[in-house]
This record gives C-alpha cells, structure tokens and sequence, in this order.
C-alpha cells in the first residue's frame, strides 16, 4: 500500500510571489456566510481556519500581486 507521496513545487514559478497570512475580524455572526463563500470563490485564498480567540479566521494567501 502507498505510505506517502511528496510534491515539490515552485510557487514563483507559477506566478504566486507573494504569500501572506491574514488574521480576519468579523463584526457580527450573521456575516460568516457571506465571508466563507467570498474566500472560496478566490483561487488566492489557499486556507482558510475558524478560530477563536484573537480573529475570526486565520487565511493564507498566495497572489501575484498586491492588488489580487
């Protein structure tokens, strides 16, 4: 049976060059929706955590820009 794999990948190869962890703030409970579905219709938006304590959710981005 297959234990493992590795992948090997150059993200500034593929035009990503920058890279960012976001701590997101949401004012009111009735707007997760609207910011989950808004973070999954974005290819930048690689992950994306539900936490608790300090932000709502923690995101990383890769992007080729600043204005992506």
């Amino acid at each position: 049976m297959i234990e493992g794999y590795t992948v090997r990948w150059n993200p500034d190869k593929v035009g990503e060059m920058i890279h960012a962890f976001i701590t997101v703030f949401l004012g009111s409970n009735t707007v997760h929706p609207a910011f989950q579905t808004f973070a999954k219709q974005h290819d930048s938006v690689k992950e994306m955590h539900r936490v608790s304590g300090e932000g709502c959710y923690w995101i990383r981005v890769r992007t080729e820009n600043q204005e992506n």
